[in-house]
């Protein structure tokens, strides 16, 4: 009989440290935050990262894996397709709100493409560039009159896929910074764990 209780003892106590190890898996959190980019500077590109939650300094972007949004006053590219070596894409939901969008989708990203990008100047002076045209989406600016009126947002929940094939949910909300100076791109994210 005292073998008995020894072993009940003994099953008590792996029981016991099987639920503290459950108790040790808790879910990973997403990475989150909000951040405005100061993208207002004609001449270079803004590059972020969605893991570290950071601006990250390019070389190469066409080969560089280290960041997976880049921004130019209004442009954004991903680093996928002609901006880059990455998995980058992006999807238009019809979402307003992150909770709304419950499920990541897998597929249907749409890569960066070839695209006229405006470098400053007066006249403005047109290259040949790279930039998302799901995210291009986010801002509307008519320029057909001077002084134009303020852009509309499209304030949707964008799915954006990162470099290394991660999927975060983005809102891009502003195009100015608290001084009301252009360029400046305020944008929130939730990176999938």
């Amino acid at each position: 009989m005292k073998k008995f209780f020894v072993f009940a003892g003994m099953l008590a106590l792996v029981a016991a440290f099987q639920a503290c190890e459950d108790d040790d898996k808790v879910k990973p959190e997403p990475v989150e935050g909000t951040y405005t980019i100061n993208a207002s500077d004609y001449t270079k590109w803004v590059y972020f990262s969605f893991e570290t939650g950071a601006e990250v300094t390019v070389t190469d972007p066409a080969t560089d894996l280290s960041w997976d949004v880049a921004f130019h006053r209004y442009d954004v590219q991903t680093n996928g397709g002609a901006s880059g070596s990455g998995l980058g894409g992006a999807i238009q939901t019809t979402a307003r709100s992150f909770a709304e969008v419950t499920t990541l989708p897998t597929t249907g990203f749409t890569a960066d493409s070839v695209a006229n990008i405006n470098y400053g100047g007066m006249p403005p002076a047109y290259a040949d560039g790279s930039k998302n045209s799901v995210l291009a989406t986010w801002i509307v600016l008519d320029l057909s009159t001077m002084p134009p009126p303020p852009p509309t947002f499209s304030n949707v929940v964008y799915v954006v896929r990162s470099a290394s094939g991660k999927r975060a949910k983005m809102l891009l909300t502003d195009n100015t910074n608290d001084e009301g100076v252009s360029g400046h791109v305020t944008f929130s994210y939730e990176l999938e764990p």
